[in-house]
């Protein structure tokens, strides 16, 4: 049963215009980002972009890609606006939003690095599981070139170093993550 504090957050997390992404990039999380932007697009009486607001340290990468896929078929702009946290899947969703609808806070931490998990199985597991990370690395890549412009070895270099890299708000303008900081 949904106490008023779980009501009223809903409402104040979802509506035709906006949403708020907080927390694990995840299934359920972003299905319901999913059923937003669905929703938005059956609605005539929302004009010009939706805003998705975003405020999480990551999570699963098939999850992101399953909501820029979305993203990216939507009639309407997805515009992206990052603050608090914007780290690892949520980096690649935050610029995979609508080029010159993307925002960030200019006190947001920011942070990407190489896919990594904790798989783990017998021989055969572990070379499919190699084929598989391939696969993710190369997918990463061609999402952030397609949103910032940068090329292949650009994305490597700035994005998906061996560490993790942290940015400053104007970095990730500069490197087109993000359009403009508020």
């Amino acid at each position: 049963m949904e106490t008023e504090i779980e009501i009223e957050v809903e409402k104040v997390s979802f509506d035709d215009t906006n949403y708020f992404l907080v927390g694990s990039i995840e299934s359920d999380n972003v299905m319901n980002v999913v059923k937003w932007i669905y929703q938005a697009n059956q609605n005539d009486k929302v004009e010009g972009p939706i805003n998705l607001y975003i405020n999480s340290e990551g999570g699963q990468v098939c999850d992101a890609y399953a909501l820029i896929d979305v993203m990216r078929s939507s009639r309407k702009p997805v515009a992206t606006i990052g603050m608090g946290v914007i780290c690892s899947a949520a980096f690649m969703i935050l610029a995979a939003g609508a080029k010159g609808h993307r925002k960030l806070g200019k006190n947001t931490s920011v942070m990407m690095h190489q896919l990594n998990h904790d798989w783990g199985g017998n021989y055969s597991d572990l070379k499919s599981l190699g084929s598989e990370i391939d696969y993710h690395h190369k997918r990463m890549i061609k999402i952030l070139e397609e949103s910032t412009g940068l090329d292949k070895q650009g994305v490597q270099d700035n994005f998906l170093r061996p560490t993790d890299r942290w940015f400053t708000s104007q970095e990730v303008v500069k490197l087109g993550v993000v359009d403009k900081i508020f």
